[in-house]
């Protein structure tokens, strides 16, 4: 086939052709406007093992079967336990989230305290003038209302929610089990050993921006 024979089968079939250069640039479009955007924070830590600085004619026969695997892996898997999980959401009342994947958490609210017994539910977050109401989605029931001064303070949670001045704003938030909220950390998290180091190089990935780092200290101070 020369090139002018293939130049008139385009040329018969332009139409076809032009639909599915639009079709696909359109369906590309979409999928990037629909992806989620993901944010990932890192940090090194160093490990300190006890085995390795015990003399070897001062170790137990136990203690000689610990050596047989790597000590600073052992410490870094400590980080994909669901004990760290738990601590993690504890300490920044991640049961407590934002419906919408395009908000941030801190855009509306901070200092987030959750009960690990709290009921699964969800709210409706209002800002408008010199304050907030949040108001239960089943059947709009008034949870919280007052200004920006005064916390939000619910069936086993509390937050506060930050000052806003613009235009009447909603927001829809939840909390979520403990258990599930765990699990979003223990999926985000990832580490790495570099060969014949004491160093651990770990990363938390998430949605939310300003959620993302905090997430990851709190985690490295639970290994600690």
């Amino acid at each position: 086939m020369h090139l002018r024979d293939l130049a008139r089968v385009l040329f018969a079939h332009w139409k076809v052709v032009v639909f599915l250069t639009v079709l696909v640039v359109f369906a590309t479009s979409y999928a990037s406007r629909k992806a989620v955007p993901r944010y990932q924070s890192s940090a090194t830590v160093q490990v300190s093992s006890k085995q390795a600085l015990t003399p070897l004619e001062a170790m137990r026969v136990d203690e000689m079967a610990i050596l047989q695997t790597d000590p600073v892996l052992s410490e870094a898997m400590v980080l994909s336990t669901q004990a760290l999980a738990l601590r993690v959401v504890d300490a920044v009342g991640l049961q407590l989230a934002v419906d919408d994947w395009q908000l941030s958490r801190a855009t509306f609210l901070y200092d987030a305290q959750v009960d690990s017994l709290a009921r699964p539910d969800s709210f409706v977050l209002e800002l408008k003038g010199t304050g907030y109401q949040l108001r239960s989605v089943a059947g709009g029931t008034l949870v919280a209302a007052g200004g920006y001064d005064v916390p939000a303070v619910g069936s086993g949670f509390s937050f506060r929610v930050r000052e806003y001045r613009g235009e009447p704003r909603r927001a829809r938030v939840s909390i979520m089990p403990r258990l599930a909220a765990g699990n979003m950390v223990r999926g985000g998290i990832g580490f790495a050993v570099p060969p014949t180091t004491s160093l651990v190089n770990v990363t938390f990935t998430g949605t939310d921006p300003s959620l993302v780092p905090e997430i990851l200290n709190e985690a490295l101070i639970a290994l600690q």
